[in-house]
């Protein structure tokens, strides 16, 4: 079956030839010259699937071919969810990345629990932070084991799922909450428990991995009453959305030691120009200065010589070719 892919927003050259490589040879990648909504609508009629993120009534009422829109990328709350079940139209995520988040989660766990970035910053400086004999370091230059260690993980998605395949190796044993839990049970060395009981997860593990999407429900949901519960000495590790987390609850709980650290991939504060340097984490408080969390740059995909989001919406390419159902249909109702 031959298919024809409308590109709704700009690519760069890498991600078309990246495409391009991937789908099968009946499929036909149409690259308009500008993005308006305007130039859009003069391919929209020959297009079988919309690969970007741009949700218009007025594009898909002159699209009678449209099987579905397929988002290049795994995080939908940018999406007008009210206007997709007007115009009633299948939109599909990207779940191909989870390899690669679920590592870069691990990295920044690791950072935090041997205080990696923090050594590297004292020895650029010529301080070795050795053990003071009066305990007086500003940071322990003692690290938090790893091995045999407690992992909680809310969310148990792609990504999170991930992660407790890679940490297994480390003879870790894990707490999992998460919506589409029912009933608390024990399953395969994983202990199993529905949000409900979320405090008996806090107190109870020794690094917590947030993996939820961003949702109306989810936003700030992680707030000071969360904070409370979490032993003192636990890391926090937040893959999903900065906003998962109530940005003054993660300041209060930093500043004064109601958690060991934390680290986190996504932020309050986000370039919106690539070119605008510095942008700092947050308008609100100095995250930067502070030598008890990790701050990375959503880099959690970018892996060198891959585009493991793309993966997917070329999987469902192919699967339309085939004429197959696409993958990773977003739920509307629950806008995940």
């Amino acid at each position: 079956m031959e298919v024809n892919v409308l590109l709704t927003r700009k690519f760069f050259e890498t991600d078309i030839n990246y495409i391009k490589k991937g789908v099968k040879g009946s499929a036909n990648i149409i690259i308009p010259e500008v993005y308006t909504e305007e130039e859009l609508i003069k391919y929209a009629s020959e297009a079988d699937i919309f690969l970007g993120p741009v949700i218009s009534k007025k594009l898909c009422d002159v699209a009678p071919r449209l099987k579905f829109i397929q988002v290049p990328w795994t995080g939908v709350d940018n999406l007008n969810f009210n206007l997709i079940k007007e115009i009633g139209v299948k939109v599909c995520n990207s779940h191909s990345n989870a390899y690669a988040v679920a590592e870069h989660a691990i990295a920044m766990m690791l950072d935090s629990a041997k205080k990696v970035s923090y050594h590297d910053r004292k020895m650029r400086t010529g301080d070795w932070n050795r053990p003071k004999p009066d305990k007086s370091n500003k940071v322990s230059p003692f690290s938090k084991r790893v091995s045999g260690s407690k992992i909680g993980i809310i969310g148990y998605g792609h990504i999170g799922r991930q992660i407790k395949k890679y940490l297994e190796s480390f003879g870790c044993s894990f707490y999992v909450a998460s919506l589409s839990v029912n009933i608390s049970r024990e399953e395969d060395g994983v202990k199993y428990y529905h949000m409900d009981q979320l405090d008996y997860v806090l107190k109870n593990v020794d690094y917590l991995f947030i993996c939820v999407p961003l949702t109306p429900e989810t936003r700030n949901f992680f707030n000071a009453e969360k904070f409370s519960k979490m032993r003192n000495d636990a890391i926090l590790i937040n893959i999903s959305r900065g906003e998962i987390i109530d940005e003054s609850a993660l300041h209060d709980a930093l500043v004064n030691n109601k958690i060991a650290g934390a680290s986190m991939d996504t932020w309050y504060n986000n370039p919106t120009n690539p070119n605008h340097i510095p942008v700092p984490v947050s308008i609100k408080y100095p995250f930067e200065n502070f030598d008890n969390i990790v701050l990375s740059p959503h880099r959690a995909a970018m892996i060198d010589g891959e585009l493991p989001h793309l993966d997917d919406a070329i999987l469902n390419i192919n699967r339309t070719i085939d004429e197959l159902e696409p993958l990773n249909v977003v739920n509307v109702y629950k806008k995940y």
